[in-house]
């Protein structure tokens, strides 16, 4: 290898398809989308807080397969203590979103 020269990252390939799928979600509006350690870093509390509260219903989440999703706005709501979106709230700002 010629001098300062960095070694080749054999998680490239992996790394790269990370990224493309980042961007695709966020193009999509899926970044609105967190996983339980994103979702326990917004509230400000563990993941396992975030785990038990959601499993008792106590906050907005779903399990998909053997993880947690939360939706970001419904977090946000859930904390300023708001009702959760009717449908016309959710058609109305996903056709504003185009």
């Amino acid at each position: 290898m010629p001098a300062g020269a960095l070694p080749r990252n054999p998680f490239r390939p992996f790394l790269s398809g990370i990224d493309t799928l980042a961007a695709r979600m966020h193009h999509a509006g899926m970044d609105d989308v967190l996983d339980l350690t994103e979702a326990a870093r917004l509230l400000r509390v563990s993941p396992r807080t975030v785990r038990t509260r959601a499993k008792a219903g106590l906050i907005p989440g779903r399990k998909v397969g053997r993880d947690w999703r939360f939706n970001k706005e419904a977090l946000l709501r859930h904390l300023e203590g708001r009702a959760p979106e009717t449908v016309e709230e959710v058609v109305t700002r996903t056709v504003r979103r185009g």
